[in-house]
């Protein structure tokens, strides 16, 4: 079972690569060079951006219930979730 990073590197250019890497069983070395390559690669900020519309749609629809404390509460959790993990995209 792939993340979603992980598949959309594999969908970029750095794709075949680390396509190579996976196939098969991974070796220490192995594991940490596609490592490398999710990290370097689009497939995190992709993921992000992904995440993102989920958070928005999320927001737009917990707002539409209703607008009180609860709902507030639970809409900038959703946002402070993402924030959180802002600063691990390669892109930052």
């Amino acid at each position: 079972v792939y993340s979603l990073p992980v598949i959309h590197t594999l969908a970029s250019d750095a794709g075949p690569e680390l396509r190579g890497l996976l196939d098969g069983g991974l070796s220490s070395d192995d594991r940490l060079a596609a490592i490398d390559l999710v990290r370097g690669g689009p497939g995190v900020d992709a993921a992000y951006r992904v995440a993102e519309g989920f958070v928005g749609r999320a927001r737009d629809e917990i707002m539409a219930v209703g607008d009180n404390a609860a709902a507030r509460a639970m809409a900038d959790t959703a946002q402070h979730l993402l924030d959180s993990v802002r600063e691990l995209r390669p892109t930052g």
